[in-house]
């Protein structure tokens, strides 16, 4: 399976930017989202983990975040300081390529990152094991 060079440069800008940990989304004005191989894509996304009774968390996919922010954008509602997207830690097996275009990029004052939570290993696979 060919990676296409927008997915592959996506990929090594989340994980430079993840050595940063999560000290950005400390910060006001910033919309912090969570992706988890154990979230949910009809939850807010606004949760790092599920809450007690299940009705709410991360997302499960890059695809929903992703959505998330392009409905924002489309609302005119994004955060004045940006997006973080937090990949929590596991495995993500992507049946196609994730594609971001100039409809998902934000600004040098307004952001949109991808990246793993500190201290957590996020590993996208997008082959099938042969």
């Amino acid at each position: 399976m060919k990676i296409s060079f927008l997915l592959l440069s996506t990929f090594i800008f989340v994980l430079f930017v993840a050595s940063r940990g999560d000290a950005l989304s400390q910060a006001k004005g910033y919309l912090t989202l969570y992706v988890s191989p154990s979230g949910n894509d009809s939850w807010s996304g606004r949760l790092s983990v599920p809450n007690a009774r299940k009705t709410d968390g991360p997302f499960a996919t890059l695809e929903r975040a992703r959505e998330e922010i392009r409905k924002l954008k489309k609302q005119n509602r994004l955060p004045q300081k940006g997006v973080i997207v937090y990949l929590r830690k596991g495995t993500y097996i992507l049946a196609h390529p994730f594609q971001l275009t100039s409809e998902d990029s934000g600004s040098s004052k307004a952001p949109i990152i991808y990246q793993a939570y500190r201290g957590e290993s996020v590993r996208i696979v997008g082959g099938k094991e042969i």
